[in-house]
């Protein structure tokens, strides 16, 4: 009798665990696939197993910071680049305007220079000559020396150069020291010469070079008795 219990015992106690193994593994194939998978994918997207390029976006976290650097160090160096070109024409506009002060003070100190240094003189001989009055018995002054004048100096500036004394109007000189014209006659007076020809102007017109040799003589003839015909 006892032993018939135990056997129904035993079998009781298969019964009941094949049943619970059963309902499991019907339990579990009964779960949706998609649920599974989901549930799946939610580990691994917490594990990070799924690459990152394959989330919504198509662009990790990663790519996102080098490229944000990457454009950071680009606005970085144009704007090196920018303060760089500023700079480079700050000092050329600052080495332009010291080249063109230091111009300027060059051209200030010529000019200064200039008005420094006295303009350069000419230096003429110059004659007097009576001989013809004294003939005559007319005295008159004689002279022969060298003269220095200021460029532009004309041959009336000669005589007045020499120190005697003269009358004169205008261009034309009436007496040298004591003798006047028509003293020695109504054909008498004074005239000049420069470089040995007598010009057509008056000797306050005519303007001298240096080296030039200006003579003022007495002619008793219009000139005539003296080689420098006058009319």
């Amino acid at each position: 009798m006892k032993s018939r219990f135990g056997v129904f015992i035993v079998c009781l106690l298969s019964i009941l665990l094949f049943s619970g193994c059963s309902k499991e593994k019907i339990t579990a194939s009964q779960v949706p696939s998609d649920v599974v998978s989901s549930q799946v994918s939610s580990e691994e997207l917490q594990q990070g197993s799924i690459p990152s390029e394959l989330l919504p976006g198509g662009v990790s976290e990663e790519s996102s910071s080098d490229e944000t650097q990457v454009s950071s160090d680009e606005t970085q160096k144009n704007e090196s680049t920018v303060s760089a070109q500023k700079g480079q024409v700050i000092s050329e506009n600052g080495a332009a305007a010291k080249v063109g002060n230091n111009e300027a003070d060059v051209g200030e100190t010529q000019t200064q220079e200039n008005h420094d240094v006295p303009a350069q003189q000419i230096t003429v001989s110059f004659t007097i000559d009576s001989s013809t009055a004294a003939a005559k018995g007319k005295s008159g002054p004689a002279f022969s020396s060298s003269v220095t004048l200021s460029p532009g100096a004309t041959a009336l500036d000669a005589l007045m150069a020499s120190g005697i004394s003269a009358d004169v109007s205008g261009d034309y000189v009436s007496g040298i020291g004591n003798l006047y014209e028509k003293d020695c006659g109504s054909m008498s007076g004074w005239l000049y010469a420069v470089n040995g020809h007598a010009p057509n102007v008056g000797c306050g017109s005519y303007a001298l070079n240096n080296g030039d040799s200006v003579l003022f003589i007495y002619t008793c003839n219009m000139g005539k008795d003296v080689g420098y015909g006058i009319g």
